[in-house]
Protein backbone atom coordinates (compact mmCIF):
# COMPACT_ATOMS: atom_id res chain seq x y z
CA UNK A 1 0.00 0.00 0.00
CA UNK A 2 2.82 2.71 0.83
CA UNK A 3 4.54 1.54 -2.07
CA UNK A 4 1.39 2.42 -3.99
CA UNK A 5 1.02 5.81 -2.62
CA UNK A 6 4.69 6.75 -2.90
CA UNK A 7 4.45 5.41 -7.09
CA UNK A 8 1.13 7.87 -7.31
CA UNK A 9 3.42 10.61 -5.50
CA UNK A 10 5.81 10.41 -7.58
CA UNK A 11 3.89 10.40 -11.19
CA UNK A 12 1.71 13.52 -9.84
CA UNK A 13 5.62 15.55 -9.04
CA UNK A 14 6.69 14.64 -12.73
CA UNK A 15 3.09 15.46 -14.07
CA UNK A 16 3.75 19.05 -12.14
CA UNK A 17 7.33 18.98 -13.08
CA UNK A 18 6.50 19.29 -16.75
CA UNK A 19 3.71 21.41 -16.59
CA UNK A 20 5.88 24.11 -14.60
CA UNK A 21 8.47 24.01 -17.54
CA UNK A 22 6.11 24.17 -20.33
CA UNK A 23 4.40 27.38 -18.24
CA UNK A 24 8.23 28.75 -17.82
CA UNK A 25 9.05 28.35 -21.57
CA UNK A 26 5.81 29.90 -22.71
CA UNK A 27 6.43 32.48 -20.43
CA UNK A 28 10.43 32.67 -21.96
CA UNK A 29 9.16 32.92 -25.38
CA UNK A 30 6.57 35.38 -24.37
CA UNK A 31 9.51 37.76 -23.42
CA UNK A 32 11.75 36.80 -26.50
CA UNK A 33 9.14 37.55 -29.22
CA UNK A 34 8.09 41.23 -26.76
CA UNK A 35 12.26 42.16 -27.48
CA UNK A 36 12.20 41.06 -30.86
CA UNK A 37 9.09 43.05 -31.71
CA UNK A 38 10.88 46.22 -30.51
CA UNK A 39 13.62 46.14 -32.30
CA UNK A 40 11.94 45.06 -35.18
CA UNK A 41 9.99 48.61 -35.00
CA UNK A 42 13.19 50.66 -34.20
CA UNK A 43 14.60 49.31 -37.48
CA UNK A 44 11.60 50.28 -39.42
CA UNK A 45 10.75 53.45 -37.65
CA UNK A 46 13.10 55.70 -40.13
CA UNK A 47 11.64 54.02 -43.09
CA UNK A 48 8.07 55.43 -41.47
CA UNK A 49 9.65 58.67 -41.06
CA UNK A 50 10.08 58.99 -44.82
CA UNK A 51 6.73 58.07 -45.66
CA UNK A 52 6.29 61.61 -44.64
CA UNK A 53 7.59 62.74 -48.06
CA UNK A 54 5.74 60.14 -50.05
CA UNK A 55 3.20 62.36 -51.48
CA UNK A 56 5.96 64.62 -53.34
CA UNK A 57 5.25 67.32 -51.36
CA UNK A 58 8.24 68.94 -49.72
CA UNK A 59 8.39 71.01 -46.01
CA UNK A 60 8.79 74.62 -46.77
CA UNK A 61 11.69 75.02 -44.99
CA UNK A 62 13.90 71.70 -47.16
CA UNK A 63 12.43 74.10 -50.20
CA UNK A 64 14.07 76.92 -48.73
CA UNK A 65 17.19 74.91 -47.74
CA UNK A 66 16.78 73.78 -51.73
CA UNK A 67 16.88 77.15 -53.21
CA UNK A 68 19.52 78.36 -51.34
CA UNK A 69 21.86 75.59 -52.15
CA UNK A 70 21.25 76.55 -55.46
CA UNK A 71 21.70 80.15 -55.67
CA UNK A 72 24.37 79.68 -53.35
CA UNK A 73 26.00 77.20 -56.38
CA UNK A 74 24.84 79.53 -58.92
CA UNK A 75 26.97 82.38 -57.15
CA UNK A 76 29.69 80.39 -57.03
CA UNK A 77 29.82 80.08 -60.79
CA UNK A 78 28.91 83.17 -61.92
CA UNK A 79 32.36 83.86 -59.69
CA UNK A 80 34.66 81.49 -60.77
CA UNK A 81 33.32 82.71 -64.34
CA UNK A 82 34.77 86.36 -63.14
CA UNK A 83 37.77 85.39 -62.27
CA UNK A 84 38.53 83.08 -65.07
CA UNK A 85 37.93 86.41 -67.36
CA UNK A 86 39.67 88.53 -65.24
CA UNK A 87 42.79 85.91 -65.80
CA UNK A 88 42.54 86.33 -69.33
CA UNK A 89 42.81 89.85 -69.55
CA UNK A 90 45.97 89.84 -67.40
CA UNK A 91 47.16 87.57 -69.92
CA UNK A 92 46.42 89.78 -72.48
CA UNK A 93 47.74 92.54 -71.06
CA UNK A 94 50.79 91.34 -70.16
CA UNK A 95 51.18 90.03 -73.78
CA UNK A 96 50.56 93.44 -74.63
CA UNK A 97 52.98 94.98 -72.31
CA UNK A 98 55.63 92.66 -73.91
CA UNK A 99 54.89 93.61 -77.17
CA UNK A 100 57.11 96.55 -78.35
CA UNK A 101 54.99 99.84 -79.67
CA UNK A 102 55.85 100.81 -82.98
CA UNK A 103 54.73 104.35 -85.20
CA UNK A 104 55.03 105.47 -88.33
CA UNK A 105 56.20 109.17 -88.43
CA UNK A 106 57.02 111.91 -90.82
CA UNK A 107 60.28 114.10 -89.05
CA UNK A 108 62.14 117.33 -90.70
CA UNK A 109 65.65 116.87 -90.67
CA UNK A 110 67.65 119.81 -91.80
CA UNK A 111 71.82 119.32 -91.81
CA UNK A 112 72.76 122.88 -91.57
CA UNK A 113 76.31 124.89 -92.91
CA UNK A 114 76.62 122.42 -95.98
CA UNK A 115 78.53 122.98 -98.73
CA UNK A 116 78.85 121.51 -102.22
CA UNK A 117 82.83 121.13 -103.59
CA UNK A 118 83.62 120.49 -107.24
CA UNK A 119 85.23 121.26 -110.27
CA UNK A 120 83.47 122.13 -113.57
CA UNK A 121 84.54 120.79 -117.13
CA UNK A 122 86.81 123.51 -117.22
CA UNK A 123 88.56 122.63 -114.28
CA UNK A 124 87.69 125.55 -112.33
CA UNK A 125 86.80 124.74 -108.38
CA UNK A 126 83.59 125.72 -106.73
CA UNK A 127 82.11 125.53 -103.38
CA UNK A 128 78.38 126.17 -102.96
CA UNK A 129 76.71 126.75 -100.05
CA UNK A 130 74.05 124.32 -99.60
CA UNK A 131 71.31 123.88 -96.51
CA UNK A 132 69.77 120.32 -96.96
CA UNK A 133 66.11 119.57 -95.87
CA UNK A 134 65.03 116.06 -96.08
CA UNK A 135 61.27 114.59 -95.12
CA UNK A 136 61.58 111.17 -93.64
CA UNK A 137 59.89 108.58 -92.97
CA UNK A 138 60.98 106.60 -89.51
CA UNK A 139 59.90 103.51 -87.80
CA UNK A 140 59.96 103.99 -83.68
CA UNK A 141 59.58 101.69 -80.77
CA UNK A 142 58.69 102.68 -77.34
CA UNK A 143 61.30 102.21 -74.77
CA UNK A 144 58.97 102.06 -71.66
CA UNK A 145 61.94 101.87 -69.15
CA UNK A 146 62.80 105.57 -70.74
CA UNK A 147 59.59 106.48 -71.54
CA UNK A 148 60.68 107.57 -74.69
CA UNK A 149 60.69 106.93 -78.52
CA UNK A 150 63.48 105.14 -80.01
CA UNK A 151 65.00 105.67 -83.52
CA UNK A 152 64.09 103.01 -86.21
CA UNK A 153 64.51 102.70 -89.75
CA UNK A 154 64.36 105.81 -91.71
CA UNK A 155 62.94 106.16 -95.43
CA UNK A 156 63.23 109.48 -97.46
CA UNK A 157 60.08 110.59 -98.87
CA UNK A 158 61.20 114.01 -100.25
CA UNK A 159 63.77 116.64 -99.81
CA UNK A 160 65.82 119.73 -100.91
CA UNK A 161 68.23 122.30 -101.17
CA UNK A 162 68.39 126.05 -99.82
CA UNK A 163 71.42 128.79 -100.98
CA UNK A 164 71.55 130.08 -98.23
CA UNK A 165 70.46 129.79 -93.94
CA UNK A 166 66.53 129.09 -93.84
CA UNK A 167 66.29 131.87 -96.81
CA UNK A 168 67.18 132.00 -100.60
CA UNK A 169 66.10 129.78 -103.54
CA UNK A 170 65.33 125.88 -103.36
CA UNK A 171 66.93 123.36 -105.33
CA UNK A 172 68.39 120.20 -106.05
CA UNK A 173 71.17 118.04 -107.36
CA UNK A 174 70.43 117.98 -110.77
CA UNK A 175 69.86 121.89 -110.94
CA UNK A 176 73.61 122.29 -110.07
CA UNK A 177 74.73 119.88 -112.38
CA UNK A 178 72.97 121.81 -115.39
CA UNK A 179 74.19 125.16 -114.01
CA UNK A 180 77.63 124.87 -113.40
CA UNK A 181 78.20 121.89 -116.15
CA UNK A 182 79.37 119.15 -114.61
CA UNK A 183 78.13 115.57 -115.18
CA UNK A 184 78.01 114.27 -111.95
CA UNK A 185 76.31 114.85 -108.30
CA UNK A 186 78.86 117.14 -106.63
CA UNK A 187 80.37 115.91 -103.65
CA UNK A 188 78.59 117.47 -99.85
CA UNK A 189 79.67 117.70 -96.68
CA UNK A 190 77.72 119.45 -93.69
CA UNK A 191 78.62 120.38 -89.62
CA UNK A 192 75.41 121.05 -87.93
CA UNK A 193 71.72 119.45 -87.31
CA UNK A 194 67.93 120.27 -86.75
CA UNK A 195 64.82 119.07 -86.91
CA UNK A 196 61.17 120.31 -87.56
CA UNK A 197 62.02 124.08 -88.92
CA UNK A 198 58.61 123.41 -90.73
CA UNK A 199 56.28 123.40 -87.50
CA UNK A 200 56.27 120.15 -86.94
CA UNK A 201 54.78 119.16 -82.95
CA UNK A 202 54.73 115.77 -81.11
CA UNK A 203 51.18 115.42 -81.42
CA UNK A 204 50.83 116.18 -84.96
CA UNK A 205 49.43 113.19 -86.95
CA UNK A 206 51.36 112.53 -90.38
CA UNK A 207 48.83 114.18 -92.29
CA UNK A 208 49.56 117.43 -90.53
CA UNK A 209 53.18 117.11 -90.72
CA UNK A 210 52.99 116.56 -94.58
CA UNK A 211 51.33 119.32 -95.19
CA UNK A 212 53.24 121.29 -92.78
CA UNK A 213 56.80 119.92 -94.79
CA UNK A 214 54.78 121.09 -98.28
CA UNK A 215 53.91 124.40 -96.96
CA UNK A 216 57.56 125.23 -95.70
CA UNK A 217 59.11 124.12 -98.59
CA UNK A 218 56.43 125.84 -101.09
CA UNK A 219 57.74 129.09 -99.31
CA UNK A 220 61.23 128.87 -101.42
CA UNK A 221 61.26 129.64 -104.45
CA UNK A 222 63.16 127.45 -107.26
CA UNK A 223 66.66 128.28 -108.23
CA UNK A 224 66.35 129.75 -112.22
CA UNK A 225 70.55 131.06 -112.44
CA UNK A 226 74.31 131.23 -110.88
CA UNK A 227 73.12 134.34 -109.76
CA UNK A 228 70.95 132.82 -106.84
CA UNK A 229 73.72 130.64 -105.61
CA UNK A 230 76.13 131.39 -102.73
CA UNK A 231 79.19 130.87 -104.47
CA UNK A 232 82.96 131.19 -102.94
Amino acid sequence: MFLLVFIGGLIAFYILWKLFLKIFSMIGSFIFNVKRERKRIKTITPKEEKSKYSSGVLPKEMIEKIEYGAKLAKQRFENKEEEEEEEEKEETNEFLNTKPLEREILSHEIMTKGVFMFENKKGEHFEVFGQRHTLFSETQTWDEENEEWDEGDKEEIDDFHLTDYEKGYQFSEDDLCKFFEIDDWPDWDYNGFSRDWCGIEEDDDNETRQKKWDDYKAKFSKATSLEHFEIK
